[in-house]
């Protein structure tokens, strides 16, 4: 998660300590931007109450800066423009202390910029036949794969068809997975005949974004000529659009790429559904070098809980049936909570991880009696206040009520002292 990191500072002391905490964070992998008293950071946890918490107890009782710990949805729109122009104007400051040693940040020589595909290869992921697609999809991926098998059976008779650009949109809102159908098509495309012939990577935009002027452009080039005539998938590709015009100029040099070496490689970019008229005339040549678009539709709760129970069923765990029931209650429970926020089948991956941490519990418990088996008493709840998803509350077992005949009531299933 993207995290904005807002304190009400008073003293440079209270400033610099908070700063040391920020830094060493163990949950946070890497971080941006620092402007004054505000940290953009990028933060491993799902939770916002675990940062929340750490910031809190590092301080001692009554010296805690007022702070305000948001997640930044910045491919939503949840914030303007200007927003985040004032975020790139400030991408030039150094690096904290912590990963940039000691001394004034330097600009490296050109060829430390350059990505290693290698780095960034796919080796395993869901198949397309694990992916429990809905019919409309599952067609737009078939269709997908029939155009470049008709195109290579016309090549193979010597058929000169007009140019074949393979590069494919997938497109959709956050969590619908979008990313893991990415994967899937692109080890499928790499295994046509059977066998995995050419490597597939993946790549996010943060790992092409230079610090410096001119770098994000050269290492998307860099990236482009070493994976010659293999698959990327780049996730959110989009997200270049918002960003200042030095690294947007990275989308004009995947254009001209594309158009001087038609699929060498091939890409297959993932963008938000409401950006991809913005992305497709970004430059007069998109249109033609990504002549498909997959559009992944929004599922419904009833569509999710049965993702999760397929989910259940590739662990090899056996499973009450009552759980899918439960799960579509929870799904529904979370989408009415987060509205535009909510995850999709990123909540699915929450729910399953839920379960697994409950039956972790049940078998530290009592390891003799366990079994690998998925029950109602796993199915997590959510925290009405902080939104987690906890362990369901032990429910006891009500006492039985009898009213005999004189109207006298009793309690025959609890014990005497």
């Amino acid at each position: 998660m993207l995290i904005m990191i807002t304190a009400r500072i008073s003293t440079k002391e209270q400033l610099d300590e908070l700063h040391a905490i920020i830094t060493k964070h163990p949950k946070i992998s890497d971080w941006y931007r620092h402007m004054g008293n505000q940290w953009i950071v990028e933060f491993d946890d799902k939770s916002l109450s675990t940062l929340n918490n750490y910031l809190g107890a590092a301080f001692e009782d009554g010296k805690r800066p007022t702070m305000l710990v948001n997640t930044l949805h910045h491919y939503n729109g949840w914030h303007s423009q200007e927003f985040w122009n004032f975020i790139q104007k400030h991408k030039a400051l150094p690096e904290p202390e912590a990963k940039q040693g000691a001394g004034k940040a330097k600009a490296k020589p050109d060829d430390e910029y350059a990505l290693n595909p290698k780095d960034y290869e796919v080796t395993d992921a869901l198949t397309l036949e694990d992916l429990d697609l809905d019919e409309v999809t599952s067609e737009t991926v078939n269709r997908y794969f029939q155009r470049m098998a008709f195109f290579r059976q016309a090549e193979a008779q010597g058929i000169t068809l007009p140019e074949n650009h393979q590069n494919l949109i997938i497109s959709g809102k956050t969590g619908v997975g979008k990313s893991t159908l990415a994967k899937a098509i692109g080890l499928a495309f790499a295994a046509q005949d059977g066998t995995r012939k050419v490597p597939v990577y993946f790549v996010k935009p943060a790992h092409i974004i230079g610090r410096f002027r001119g770098h994000t452009q050269k290492n998307m080039q860099a990236l482009l000529d070493m994976a010659e005539k293999g698959i990327i998938i780049f996730d959110e590709l989009d997200t270049l659009l918002d960003i200042d015009s030095d690294d947007k100029n990275a989308l004009n040099v995947l254009n001209t790429h594309l158009g001087d070496k038609p699929n060498e490689p091939h890409v297959i970019t993932t963008i938000y559904g409401h950006n991809r008229a913005r992305f497709l005339s970004f430059n007069t040549g998109m249109q033609s070098r990504f002549p498909t678009t997959i559009n992944v539709p929004e599922q419904g709760s009833g569509k999710l809980s049965q993702i999760f129970e397929s989910a259940v069923k590739n662990t090899g765990m056996a499973y009450d049936p009552a759980i899918v029931a439960e799960v579509e209650n929870l799904v529904q429970q979370i989408r009415t909570a987060q509205r535009g926020n909510f995850g999709h089948i990123r909540e699915i991956d929450n729910i399953l991880g839920a379960v697994i941490t409950n039956m972790a519990a049940r078998h530290a418990a009592n390891p003799d009696d366990f079994a690998f088996e998925v029950t109602l008493a796993d199915i997590p709840v959510r925290d009405r206040q902080t939104g987690e998803l906890v362990q369901r509350p032990i429910r006891l077992s009500e006492p039985k009520i009898e009213t005999s005949p004189s109207g006298v009531v009793s309690f025959p299933n609890l014990k005497k002292d």
